[in-house]
């Protein structure tokens, strides 16, 4: 079989291409800092980052939702104690309106303090945390 000069210069030519592709290639992950360009690379590899990747997503979403949970109990504490604060105020008013030396006004007094007692703890126990949704609204969280 004759090789021909121009049949030299063929495989030379694609020779000095595919050098080219690669070179190309190789200065693209040097650039980019990955292994991995196209998930053709290397097709087992692409498959495991991206299960790696979807993991993490997880994750992130996991720890997102633990710090809400957080802050949702937290801001719960907080307001079960001013109620608590409200009920034992409660508790003293309502012993000392059995005291028989008291005056009609007295109990007048009172009366007004427990209603304002009793707006206060309705009013806190339908506060709203910081995403817009009522802290005591259990499953039903939608505005």
């Amino acid at each position: 079989m004759r090789v021909s000069t121009s049949q030299i210069h063929q495989q030379a030519t694609a020779q000095l291409s595919r050098l080219g592709q690669e070179t190309s290639l190789t200065q693209q992950r040097i650039a980019s800092g990955q292994k991995l360009l196209t998930p053709s690379d290397d097709p087992v590899a692409a498959a495991k980052i991206l299960e790696l990747t979807q993991d993490l997503a997880v994750r992130e979403q996991y720890l997102s939702n633990a710090d809400q949970a957080q802050t949702q109990l937290q801001a719960q504490d907080s307001v079960i104690s001013q109620v608590v604060e409200s009920l034992q105020r409660v508790r003293e008013l309502t012993r000392q309106a059995g005291d028989g030396t008291l005056t009609a006004q007295d109990r007048s007094f009172m009366a007004e303090e427990l209603e304002a007692r009793l707006g206060e703890m309705t009013s806190l126990l339908n506060s709203r945390g910081a995403d817009g949704n009522y802290l005591f609204s259990g499953f039903q969280g939608d505005r």
